[in-house]
């Protein structure tokens, strides 16, 4: 019961099956009442009744679409051809629409031109094969209910059709007054010369089809599964002047979250006074897999049908059936739904296609073999569920607490927060009551807050400086778009973090004698090995940190040391020497792996390290305390977040202990919120270990430092002029190249791997390298399903790849069962069987030397480990590194720790598709300085506006300098340049350099009174337009008809009936014929043509009055 995916639709052909397939069942219908209509049209009254009580039938809803006249038709093929392609026919506009001056005389008839670029037509038809490829025609989202919920309603239809009727006309409610509003309010245009302003909408066209089930895998039919796909067409019209421009959807797409938490707060008691269906949490997949939460502390992310209404041998077949698409998607290298159905459609053939009536005629055999009907679930139904009047609800500090977690940043919208605390608390209380809750929480607990530069921007705007009424609304808006809030408790750990530190930089308790630490150094380098025929000794840097961490003073010290830098080395000295003095050493991470790693690296005892989610646990249960004298090194120490820096530190306080904090800023961030790490750098003493020594060659560590620096040009041209930079057209080329790569490196794969950003684009790799070594017979014995924790089962034989995927107890015998840990690699070297040939166990040999045997009679830890995530590799080292670069790229810190993995061999892998869908994914994000000034020096000479919007954004800016810069032609002509892969490539990671840092609040300015007071305004302003749009006035009473959102002096207030007449309407047809006889060079009377394509005046917008009600005031840091 939620938005389980969107994305940008390129094409509508996508659609154009699913609407010939409910044509098909809605012409049946018809059938069935009229023999004799061959051809029927839709808009003839007598079949009225039949469209509307038709429950699959697509619906055309949104403000424009009303103004169109669309929202009472039906969705035929042919009218929704001509929305997506960015038209729609003039025959159904009302009579004095505001659009009647938009129709213009096309080779497909008269049309209104619903954005400036629509689709061309040539000889009658439609060519978005003309268009750019990426250009947007919608954005859709999916809308799904459960598992469980989709199967209770299937049967419930099955035993009563006018279920599905009645279901239909619930969600459909739902959509109308509640979610569209929504996405009308955070809907936006941009007008003016060359999108230079952005203004509000007051309306959307929407398209809506209801689907039952999903479309299964090869092996396995479709089975139920209730979801809506929400097409929101790239058109909308302005709220000033009414006119038709295409949708910015970017806080549509931000606000995800709050339409899940709308569909659910109303959808829920809807299906459960409707159907006396009860409902159970769905939790959030990483909270539900994290054995250290309690389930008061998982977030809740969707609701699903309680498993007593489904017989368990029913549940057992459909998860089954689950894990069978999980891993038929995988296997094609599908990572969403969309994009599953879209592959599905475009391969399925028409004839496979069943109605809804034959899916449930044959999913009613198949729930009486397992025992399921209506009058099974009659036993479990509750009509009469009540919601306790004063619930126990918990804390603004827990609700906070599990919110950033999943937020993962300090910074978020009123909008974000809201929506979360609805999800959490629909099972404890009504959605108005949980609105409140979270009304009353964000009141105490939001802190304003703004990024410097932005603060800069809208000084005079805060401060009522601003006296042109447009220039004021262009800054409301922006402003309103811009404004974050962080909590109050993060405001406090991160000043407790800083200020704590800072009240113990003077302690000398953890300061050793420096001379003998001189010696310890000189002893600790002659005792080492040789390196290459010449005496061990340790870099500058390297010695400077390890004299630092043992005598500087201080509760804190940073050790700042590149990738391969030999940090864990110099933390060997410091290990044994603060042993020697007594002290007590432990070691922890946020990952297991690195952990790990730490003791055996630096040889501290391995029962004192462990992780920091069990170090924290220990620290609760009082297991285990930090003393006086202990000194814990953190390692890997900028993948800790805003928490862990402050249990520790608070930890440390409280023990009197030392903290020695080691890792690279410039390495992956936290996957949680905040980036203490950079801060703790810039204030606390820091010392760099630079000097680079994992790579041979010297060239190589030069280019690891410069990705290290942000010079990700340098570091790439030097890689292509090594001839390390693979590039191809398709994804599909690079796939079959990488794989040839690795599969004919001659090294062991214990020295090789490949690594990629998404777990997805990893078993895609993995799936083609296994299918690489199979045909080469390279791979063993049988091929054995196993099943994953993660619920996919994988086939494995003897000689595959393995990667622990968690941590994972082994099966050996006796004493030798122990835990192996998360990220841990290894090679399947065998199976065992029981004496009556059953499978029992895998036996695996670790990279480290180690077997383990693992039983098979349970799911386990265990991915193929040809190719791991970039995060997974963070403190490896191979010989060999193959980089496939994701198209989800969105940091530096990424490709800096993929770029650095090597001893000998780095590679390189890109191409077109995944270049331009990088850029498309880098929407929103800032544009190089480059890009910057050079956009501004062309707007500058061809005297172009250039909007603010278009300098923040990478792809607009890039999009701006394609169209704008031009070249020679070999007549003389201007032609516009063309970006090779390599230059785009480039443009992105220096893209990448610039926004990558974690933020902590440090790097916000903190709300004054003025900012609050010009938030409240723009916030009260949308509440009213959101109030008015759903019905309400602005005191939340009924208006006497729901309203759509006025534009500005709209005439007339109220729109007329719809002709019943098909044919142009007569205001149309006069627009039409000015426009012929102009265009045939018949003189028109000039004051007539005039009037007839008058527009309707916009007023200048007044500047808004103060609000009376403000939000509570949270100012300045708090402690």
């Amino acid at each position: 019961m939620r938005v389980i995916d969107f994305m940008n639709m390129t094409s509508g052909g996508y659609h154009e099956k699913q609407i010939e397939y409910n044509m098909t069942g809605l012409l049946a219908e018809i059938k069935q009442h009229f023999p004799e209509d061959i051809n029927p049209n839709f808009s003839d009254p007598k079949y009225k009744k039949i469209i509307e009580n038709h429950p699959f039938a697509p619906l055309l809803t949104g403000t424009l679409a009303k103004e169109l006249g669309i929202d009472k038709e039906v969705l035929t093929l042919e009218l929704w051809r001509d929305l997506s392609n960015g038209y729609c026919p003039a025959k159904y506009l009302l009579e004095g629409s505001l659009l009647s001056n938009k129709v213009v005389e096309t080779e497909r008839g008269p049309m209104v031109k619903l954005n400036k670029n629509p689709t061309p037509i040539v000889a009658g038809e439609y060519r978005p094969d003309l268009q750019p490829k990426d250009k947007r025609i919608g954005t859709e989202f999916v809308f799904g209910l459960g598992q469980n919920t989709s199967n209770a309603l299937t049967a419930l239809a099955i035993a009563d059709p006018s279920v599905e009727k009645k279901f239909a006309d619930i969600a459909k409610d739902i959509f109308i007054k509640n979610i569209i509003p929504q996405m009308e309010i955070d809907g936006g245009i941009r007008k003016g010369k060359d999108g230079a302003e952005i203004d509000y909408t007051s309306g959307l066209l929407i398209a809506c089809f209801q689907h039952i089930e999903n479309r299964g895998t090869d092996t396995s039919g479709p089975e139920p599964f209730r979801h809506f796909h929400f097409d929101i067409l790239n058109t909308a019209m302005g709220e000033e002047d009414g006119e038709l421009y295409s949708v910015m959807n970017d806080l549509i797409c931000q606000n995800k979250e709050v339409y899940t938490a709308i569909f659910q707060e109303h959808l829920k008691p809807a299906l459960e006074q409707n159907f006396g269906l009860t409902f159970k949490p769905i939790y959030l997949d990483e909270d539900r897999d994290n054995e250290y939460l309690a389930d008061s502390e998982r977030n809740i992310t969707s609701w699903d049908v309680d498993d007593k209404f489904l017989p368990q041998s029913l549940r057992t077949e459909l998860g089954k059936r689950t894990k069978e698409m999980e891993e038929f998607a995988r296997s094609q290298g599908h990572g969403g739904f969309l994009a599953m159905e879209i592959a599905r459609k475009e391969s399925r053939e028409d004839k496979s296609e069943l109605s809804p009536s034959e899916l449930k005629a044959e999913w009613a055999k198949w729930y009486q073999r397992h025992g399921f009907s209506a009058e099974y679930m009659k036993a479990h139904q509750d009509f009469n569920q009540v919601k306790e009047v004063e619930p126990a609800l918990p804390t603004g500090a827990e609700l906070m607490s599990n919110f950033m977690r999943k937020h993962k940043d300090i910074a978020f919208t009123e909008n974000q927060w809201k929506a979360h605390v609805t999800k959490q608390l629909l099972g404890l209380t009504t959605g108005e009551k949980a609105r409140e809750y979270a009304e009353k929480i964000f009141n105490e607990e939001g802190v304003l807050i703004l990024e410097p530069e932005k603060a800069e921007y809208y000084k005079d705007f805060i401060e009522g400086r601003i006296t042109d009424p447009r220039e004021y609304k262009q800054k409301q808006i922006r402003y309103g778009r811009d404004v974050r809030f962080t909590s109050k408790t993060i405001l406090k750990m991160e000043e407790y973090v800083v200020e704590s530190s800072k009240a113990r930089i003077r302690e000398t308790k953890f300061q050793l004698d420096k001379t003998k630490i001189f010696k310890a150094i000189m002893d600790f380098e002659k005792a080492q090995k040789p390196f290459k025929g010449k005496p061990f000794q340790f870099a500058k840097g390297q010695k400077e940190a390890a004299i630092a961490a043992l005598t500087d003073k201080g509760s804190i010290i940073n050790i700042a040391g590149r990738a391969g830098a030999g940090k864990s080395t110099l933390l060997k000295v410091v290990v044994q020497q603060y042993e020697k003095a007594g002290f007590e050493v432990i070691g922890t991470s946020t990952s297991d792996q690195a952990t790990k790693e730490l003791a055996k690296s630096t040889g501290m005892n391995a029962e004192k390290c462990c992780n920091t989610a069990e170090l924290f646990i220990a620290f609760k249960a009082g297991s285990y305390k930090f003393k006086p004298n202990t000194v814990c090194i953190v390692d890997e120490a900028g993948m800790a977040d805003t928490e862990t820096f402050y249990k520790l530190v608070k930890a440390s306080n409280e023990a009197g202990a030392k903290l020695i904090l080691v890792g690279e800023k410039e390495q992956l961030q936290s996957v949680g919120y905040g980036g203490l790490f950079k801060a703790m750098n810039e204030r606390f003493v820091t010392k760099a270990v630079t000097d680079i020594n994992r790579q041979i060659d010297t060239k190589d560590r030069e280019m690891v430092e410069d990705f290290a620096c942000g010079r990700a040009n340098k570091a790439i041209d030097y890689l292509h002029s090594k001839g390390n930079v693979v590039i191809k057209k398709t994804n599909e080329g690079r796939l079959k190249q990488i794989v040839k790569d690795y599969v004919t490196d001659p090294k062991a794969y214990t020295e090789k791997f490949i690594v990629a950003a998404t777990n997805l684009d990893v078993d895609t790799i993995n799936n083609a390298i296994r299918a690489e070594l199979k045909s080469q017979g390279k791979l063993e014995g049988p091929e054995v399903k196993i099943e994953g924790k993660d619920g996919i089962r994988r086939d494995f034989m003897e000689g595959d790849r393995i990667i622990f995927t968690k941590k994972q107890k082994s099966d050996n015998a006796g004493t030798e069962r122990e835990k192996i840990s998360n990220s841990e690699r290894g090679t399947v070297i065998g199976f065992t069987r029981l004496t009556n040939g059953k499978l029992n166990t895998i036996r695996v040999k670790l990279d480290n030397g180690e077997e383990h045997f693992l039983n098979l009679g349970k799911p386990l830890n265990i991915k193929h480990g040809y190719a791991s995530t970039v995060h997974k590799s963070q403190g490896s080292t191979k010989d060999s590194v193959y980089y496939w670069v994701s198209p989800t790229l969105n940091n530096l810190h990424q490709a800096y720790v993929a770029c650095s993995r090597h001893r000998e061999t780095l590679k390189m892998y890109l191409s077109n598709d995944m270049v331009e869908s990088t850029v498309n994914k880098l929407d929103g994000k800032p544009p190089t300085k480059g890009m910057v000034k050079t956009a501004q020096l062309i707007a500058k000479k061809e005297n172009i506006e250039l909007a603010p919007e278009t300098l923040k954004s990478f792809k607009e800016t890039r999009e701006f300098l394609n169209k704008h810069t031009y070249k020679m032609g070999s007549n003389g002509e201007q032609v516009p340049t063309q970006e090779n892969v390599l230059d785009s490539f480039k443009q992105i990671f220096m893209a990448m350099s610039q926004t990558a840092f974690k933020k902590t609040t440090f790097d916000y300015n903190l709300g004054k009174e003025e900012e609050y007071s010009k938030y409240h305004e723009v916030k009260s302003y949308l509440s009213n337009r959101l109030k008015k749009a759903m019905g309400m006035d602005n005191d939340n009473k009924p208006l006497s008809k729901p309203q759509a959102v006025p534009i500005a002096e709209r005439k007339p207030e109220q729109a007329p009936q719809q002709s019943k007449e098909i044919p142009i309407p007569m205001h149309v047809l006069k627009r039409l014929q000015a426009q012929r006889a102009i265009a045939a060079g018949i003189h028109v009377v000039k004051d007539k043509v005039k009037e007839i394509f008058k527009p309707e005046p916009t007023p200048e917008p007044k500047q808004p009055k103060k609000p009376e009600k403000k939000l509570k005031l949270n100012k300045g840091r708090v402690m």
